[in-house]
């Protein structure tokens, strides 16, 4: 089969898999899992917290959106290999949407909760909010939400910086070669479980806890491999029920270790990913509904904030489900005001369908 052959293929079977309404549908998971701790502070109530004691939705979410994201830009690379389109498309997929929702969450939101709106907005530092743009930094600014427990305005927008820093670790491997080779990619994978592992088993009693920069770095990295190994290995096409049998008791048993628990979602929990994510599952109602997935994902934290300082809704379930909404709605402004016009600055691809690209976030 040609090169062209194998590229129309893949961006075909894209399209017939289910990854985009798995993005959805997690993006919706973090929010969930965000509700109880924002609430009262108490993250022993959050979903799988309560049941494993390791690990929460949140974190579990995130790595899913890592490992996923890996997979799809390690495809977005293969079919398009120019370090300069590359990360030109990347640029364009992460920074608008993200300046936008840093703009809300700041200067919007950080108002809102303020004590004096004027006063907030005037201690902001127009010279740290462009640098933290750039640097797709989580937003620092002026006290706010005093009276909360988690008193920022987007606690959810720290993983973005990671994510584009995996985007221009496929660009530097792919400019010296290293994507060619599945082989090193996979020793690669390899070493940063065992480097993680070894880092969890010496620090942290909980999965979430003593996370310095350098062990997020290895946690993403790995993560991240997880997916580009997937991608490399075609694990999507690998379909065996013994093996899903095995993967699913082997992620049960992993998340009961806040030592293996995240190693654990880099392996068995990637192989269960994809096998849902190409699962064949007519849902022809969704094929043409907006990716709203990073807008969710980016203004779920701020509207719970201001549900919750709204005092109108009580239970954690009312909060959830009015926040959830709100940052839909949001999202979808964001897809159709901000990245899609975005998007659509992207230079000519080949004649292949375009792979969107995946975007995380992200506790």
């Amino acid at each position: 089969m040609s090169r062209d052959a194998k590229e129309i293929g893949r961006a075909q079977s894209h399209w017939s898999n289910n990854l985009d309404l798995m993005r959805l549908l997690l993006a919706a998971a973090v929010v969930l899992s965000h509700t109880y701790e924002l609430i009262d502070g108490n993250r022993s109530r959050e979903p799988l917290t309560r049941v494993f004691h390791t690990i929460s939705l949140g974190e579990f979410v995130v790595d899913a959106f890592f490992i996923v994201s890996g997979f799809v830009i390690a495809m977005s690379w293969d079919r398009q290999p120019s370090v300069r389109r590359f990360m030109t498309n990347r640029i364009l997929r992460i920074y608008p949407g993200f300046a936008v929702a840093y703009l809300f969450s700041v200067i919007v939101v950080g108002a809102v909760g303020a004590v004096s709106a004027s006063a907030y907005l005037a201690a902001l530092s127009p010279v740290q909010v462009v640098r933290q743009i750039a640097t797709l930094a989580r937003p620092a600014h002026p006290p706010t939400f005093s009276d909360s427990h988690y008193p920022v305005v987007n606690g959810a927008m720290w993983t973005i910086h990671y994510e584009f820093l995996c985007y221009v670790g496929i660009a530097v491997a792919g400019a010296l070669g290293l994507m060619k080779n599945r082989w090193p990619i996979l020793a690669a994978w390899l070493l940063s479980i065992a480097v993680f592992v070894a880092f969890r088993s010496r620090h942290a009693t909980v999965a979430g806890a003593v996370m310095g920069h350098g062990a997020e770095y290895i946690r993403f990295g790995m993560l991240y491999l997880s997916g580009v190994v997937a991608f490399k290995f075609e694990v999507q096409a690998r379909r065996s029920r013994m093996a899903l049998a095995v993967a699913c008791l082997a992620l049960a048993a992993g998340l009961r270790s806040a030592v293996l628990a995240e190693a654990t979602i880099a392996t068995a929990g990637a192989y269960l990913l994809f096998w849902v994510g190409f699962a064949q599952v007519k849902h022809d109602a969704f094929r043409g509904i907006p990716d709203v997935s990073y807008g969710l994902y980016l203004y779920g934290w701020p509207m719970e904030k201001l549900v919750i300082a709204s005092g109108l809704c009580r239970g954690a379930m009312s909060v959830f489900a009015v926040s959830l909404v709100g940052a839909i709605l949001m999202g979808y402004l964001s897809y159709v005001l901000v990245e899609r016009p975005a998007l659509k600055m992207k230079r000519a691809r080949p004649r292949v369908v375009p792979v969107p690209a995946v975007s995380v976030a992200e506790p």
